[in-house]
């Protein structure tokens, strides 16, 4: 009977044992999976964004067109991956001056770059260029300025 009841609680044990792990990996593919479709949503608005930019850029429209025209003459970008080098690349010898960039990481480049956490000089716009936590950043940029704060986003789908 004790020889019973110890095989009865070994396959009981190595059953939940079994189960615990089964769950333990769902749930980690679970988030593997998440983590994927955020990145894929991402990568999805990154690739509107850019495909809209050259539509409108094909049509003769542009940013600095857009700024200059609404008295936007000096400008910070927040973000300087890739849409934030393409945006200061398309400013650069324009009527609208980029006055600095701002990044949570050190990049080089022509101007000055500060992070969010720095005392940021007076500009007349901060142009935000993440497609992902633009709002979040808005948020937190209208803390820190005094000026209009726009995503690139905005700026690309509603110029004219």
């Amino acid at each position: 009977m004790k020889r019973i009841t110890f095989l009865l609680a070994a396959t009981a044990g190595l059953s939940v044992s079994f189960l615990a792990g089964r769950y333990t990996m769902a749930a980690k593919a679970g988030r593997v999976i998440a983590k994927k479709q955020d990145e894929t949503e991402k990568f999805r608005k990154f690739f509107a964004v850019l495909d809209e930019w050259l539509w409108k850029k094909q049509q003769g429209k542009s940013v600095e067109r857009f700024l200059a025209k609404n008295q936007y003459h000096s400008v910070a970008v927040y973000g300087m991956g890739r849409l934030g080098e393409r945006l200061a690349s398309g400013l650069k010898g324009s009527s609208v001056n980029l006055s600095y960039g701002i990044d949570k990481r050190d990049v080089p480049a022509s101007f000055p770059i500060y992070r969010l956490e720095d005392t940021l000089p007076e500009v007349d716009a901060v142009i935000v260029t993440l497609v992902s936590g633009a709002e979040e950043i808005g948020e937190a940029l209208r803390k820190k300025v005094k000026c209009p704060i726009f995503s690139i986003e905005d700026i690309i789908y509603f110029m004219e």
